[in-house]
């Protein structure tokens, strides 16, 4: 094994001749001086460059939190979607970190209520993205933000609803159904039961 160890390294040594020793600027030629350099400077209205006003910059600024760097920003991001009785808050991850359950919520039943956590958890995860995003954007060249963007593939923010009307006349809410629980012993081992929690 030592033999064929040493082939490579003699055949390289010999390779190089008598005058191995040669100072590399000789053999490759001399780099640039100190602090200087081969490449254009960047043209600010090229892909590369930022072509966004300095009060377009402070505007995007100013809504991110003080103080914080980039990273640290995205981290803080949260987002909440709800609707009666149910609010989910997710981090810009789609990590679930706060979820609040009220009684109308409970009367939805294990499936429905589990399939509207996850429906708000997106909603909310959509719009923890788009926030960082925008944070993105104030910290990157547009060409970086717009890369992000595509790769996200988020889809236009949803319009808001429409208000009605207060002097609007309003159709009476239908009466809940009524429903009939499940005693105890005829529960499944393996389900749960999801009750109110009372303060």
């Amino acid at each position: 094994m030592e033999g064929v160890m040493a082939e490579p390294y003699q055949e390289n040594a010999a390779g190089q001749g008598a005058d191995w020793r040669t100072d590399p600027s000789e053999q490759f030629g001399r780099g640039d001086a100190a602090g200087t350099s081969r490449e254009p400077a960047a043209d600010p209205g090229g892909p590369g460059g930022d072509e966004r006003s300095i009060d377009e910059l402070i505007e995007i600024a100013e809504e991110i939190p003080d103080q914080l760097g980039l990273s640290e920003g995205l981290a803080t991001l949260r987002a909440t979607a709800g609707r009666e009785g149910l609010s989910v808050t997710v981090n810009m991850h789609g990590m679930l970190v706060h979820l609040d359950i009220g009684e109308a919520a409970l009367e939805l039943g294990p499936d429905a209520l589990a399939a509207e956590i996850s429906r708000l958890s997106t909603e909310a995860g959509t719009q923890a993205l788009r926030q960082g995003l925008h944070a993105i954007r104030a910290g990157c060249v547009p060409a970086v933000a717009a890369a992000v963007e595509d790769a996200l593939a988020l889809d236009d923010a949803p319009e808001p609803a429409l208000v009605p009307r207060p002097d609007a006349a309003r159709e009476p809410a239908p009466a809940p159904v009524a429903r009939r629980r499940t005693p105890v012993e005829e529960q499944d081992d393996e389900g749960f039961e999801l009750k109110p929690v009372r303060d």
